[in-house]
């Protein structure tokens, strides 16, 4: 027995560029109850066997927040995701999308929604749809000729009564562009082989306390992301789990996948001893504290 590995790199490359050739196909509905250019969230349909898998990226929004809704032949996804900085907080960049959405998907194909299961980790909603019984391909043993029974195509001196009505299934398929394309960081000229990292959206916000950084890292998981501070830079990374892919064959792409990577200057007002990190569902929160000296008080006239 010959044992294989798997490469990571090389799989998450091929991922990419099945992404980046399925961008360029349609899907026969992938509709936004919104205005064009503001959909969110973006959606990936894979195909899993026989069956699909539609996977979108929501960080910061809570399983609570979720409806998963499935018809016949059609999905549809809302919720909310909101932010609280407080009444207090100056933004200092907000390139988080918020609020409410409705999205609805239609299979080109009969799906069963009995069967379907939705779970949501890290920022990521994957959602399993069977295909219907009915819609399932399957193989025909081929019978020999006989004379017992109606032979599937007539004899001449057989004569058919009634009317055939012929039926054509036509697959509409509507071009869609990309809702939003995550801005790549890899650096020109890398080789082939090397992953596509992407810079998170982030909303920075200051109190009278601290200075807070809110990055979207969907798919990252608290142990494979790094947050750093060298030489007054805060460097964030953050890298998926390649294996949930495996054995997933893109179908109808709106967004690519990737490792994530950003960094920030750290202004001089900030105590660097106390910056602390932590990430739930799909979101980065890094806190920067300032120092006593740095943060407004009162000055008493005499």
């Amino acid at each position: 027995m010959i044992a294989t590995v798997w490469d990571t790199f090389d799989a998450l490359l091929r991922l990419q560029q099945a992404l980046d050739a399925s961008m360029r196909s349609g899907w026969p509905e992938a509709g936004a109850r919104q205005e064009r250019g503001a959909v969110f969230p973006d959606l990936n349909v894979f195909r899993q066997g026989e069956d699909f898998v539609v996977v979108a990226e929501i960080p910061g929004s809570r399983k609570r927040d979720l409806q998963v809704h499935l018809s016949a032949d059609e999905l549809r996804l809302s919720g909310h995701r909101d932010v609280d900085y407080g009444a207090d907080a100056i933004l200092h960049r907000t390139e988080r999308r918020v609020g409410a959405f409705d999205r609805a998907l239609r299979f080109p194909v009969a799906i069963e929604p009995d069967g379907a299961k939705a779970e949501y980790r890290d920022g990521i909603l994957a959602i399993l749809v069977p295909r219907a019984h009915a819609e399932t391909p399957r193989t025909l043993d081929i019978q020999p000729d006989s004379s017992g029974g109606e032979a599937i195509m007539p004899r001449k001196s057989q004569k058919r009564s009634g009317t055939n009505e012929a039926r054509s299934l036509q697959a509409e398929s509507r071009g869609l562009s990309k809702a939003q394309d995550k801005r790549e960081r890899t650096a020109p000229g890398a080789p082939a082989i090397s992953t596509r990292f992407y810079v998170p959206h982030a909303d920075i916000y200051e109190t009278e306390e601290a200075l807070t950084i809110v990055m979207d890292v969907p798919g990252v998981s608290k142990d494979r992301i790094e947050v750093k501070l060298e030489n007054d830079t805060l460097e964030v990374e953050g890298r998926i789990d390649l294996e949930n892919y495996r054995g997933l064959e893109p179908a109808y792409t709106e967004y690519n996948v990737g490792h994530f990577s950003r960094s920030f200057a750290v202004p001089d007002h900030v105590d660097a001893n106390g910056i602390s990190a932590r990430i739930a569902d799909g979101a980065l929160t890094v806190n920067l504290p300032k120092v006593p000296e740095a943060r407004r008080r009162r000055i008493p006239v005499h």
